[in-house]
Formats: C-alpha cells, structure tokens, sequence
C-alpha cells in the first residue's frame, strides 16, 4: 500500500485581558508520513468492551489487500459523546466531544496483539485510525 497522509498539531492560547502586552501560548508539530501502513475503524459502541487484533485485523486496505500491523506507531482516536482506547498493558487513551486527539504509542503498546475500545455509559460514535507498519 502507498500512503500520503500528515500528523499536524496546533493549539494557540492568546492571553487578551487588555492589557499592553499580549501572552501568547503555543505548540505545534507537523509530519508528513509517506509510507507505512494505515487502518480506519468506524463504529457504534456501548459499554460492553470491543477487542480487535493488530494481527490480522479484519480490514482492508484501499487496493484490497489485507491490513495488519507488527508495529504500531500512533493512533488517532475521535468518538462522540466519550470512548476510551486500552492498550496493553491498561493504558487508556480519551477522546470526547468528536475532537480528534493524537496519541503516540510506546514500549510494548506497539507490539501488543490487541485493543480494546468502549464507552462509559450510553453509547458513541468513534472512528479509530491506526498507523504503523
């Protein structure tokens, strides 16, 4: 699979309390990716926790071919109204109010078989992206 696609961050605070100098807080990244391996997963979740492997995951690719990861680098996680990611070993990745939020993965969480993805009450929306190689 050939892949173009970016990672691009930017939060900017301005501190406008009128007075003569103005705060300004900000951060940003950007990084274009231009190869790799990339999956969406899309869905309706209750609280009842859904599991799906890396390897193989049950998704294909734009030109059909069969997607699954032996590393993941980060996921991008959106969700309405809450969702939380679990990795192994239990870290849990947030994402509300359909913002998307950027997360890297480390150590063992690259190589783990498996997430697992559920809301805290109702149910939610949520769009999982998946990126490594």
């Amino acid at each position: 699979m050939s892949i173009d696609g970016r990672f691009q961050i930017d939060v900017l605070f301005h501190d406008t309390d009128g007075a003569s100098s103005m705060k300004i807080l900000s951060m940003d990244s950007g990084e274009t990716v231009t190869s790799g391996k990339v999956a969406l997963v899309t869905g309706t979740i209750g609280t009842a926790t859904l599991t799906f492997s890396r390897q193989p995951i049950a998704y294909t690719a734009a030109d059909g071919g069969t997607v699954s990861f032996s590393f993941v680098e980060r996921v991008a996680l959106q969700a309405s109204p809450h969702v939380e990611l679990t990795t192994a070993p239990s870290k849990t990745y947030f994402a509300s109010g359909n913002r998307v939020g950027v997360y890297e993965l480390t150590g063992s969480e690259r190589t783990n078989t498996s997430f697992a993805i559920r809301t805290t009450t109702g149910t939610a929306t949520y769009s999982l992206l998946v990126y490594g190689s």
